[in-house]
């Protein structure tokens, strides 16, 4: 059994490379209507959506990232970020920022809708990636100064972040592991 959405979920895969090319207006719209679209527990649609393309702030989030590693000296991490000259967002020239509220399935809302954002990404013949990594960012105490500026409404905390562009990188998406799954 086939058809486009099925496909798309096994064609779509993490990208750690991008182009330098701006997405449009147009496509960045088009990525933030999908994600408003997610479903959510209870139809409570408490996951607010801020899409960062300003380069600058987006650089300064990445070296923030990178000096909270070196401060904790998570050297694993910093050797991962090194293959990609430290850029924690790979070079993604657009960079969703997901944050929840107090609702019945805060999480699982923002997991869905960080799918969602990765697949309609796909979907434009993009390349994205899910990442937690900037959570980092949020327990800190410049959290509340990043909550301003990415302009979460009260009482909003950072959920998890898409970066999306065009893809630079060649891979492939993973083989699905069949024997993780039952028919009882």
């Amino acid at each position: 059994m086939d058809n486009e959405v099925l496909k798309a979920i096994r064609d779509r895969r993490s990208c750690r490379a991008f182009k330098d090319t701006k997405l449009s207006k147009e496509q960045v719209g088009a990525l933030i209507l999908a994600a408003l679209c997610a479903p959510t527990g209870g139809n409570m649609r408490g996951v607010h959506v801020s899409a960062v393309t300003d380069a600058g702030v987006i650089e300064e989030m990445e070296q923030g990232i990178v000096a909270i590693l070196q401060a904790t000296k998570n050297e694993s991490m910093l050797k991962k970020l090194a293959v990609h000259n430290h850029k924690a967002f790979y070079n993604a020239p657009v960079v969703f920022f997901l944050s929840v509220g107090n609702k019945i399935t805060p999480q699982l809302d923002a997991g869905i809708c960080a799918q969602t954002l990765a697949l309609a990404a796909h979907s434009l013949g993009l390349g994205s990636v899910i990442l937690a990594s900037p959570a980092m960012l949020f327990g800190i105490d410049k959290a509340e100064s990043w909550k301003e500026k990415l302009q979460f409404p009260d009482g909003h905390n950072f959920a998890v972040a898409v970066a999306v562009g065009h893809a630079a990188d060649t891979g492939a998406p993973h083989e699905p592991d069949t024997g993780k799954a039952v028919i009882i």
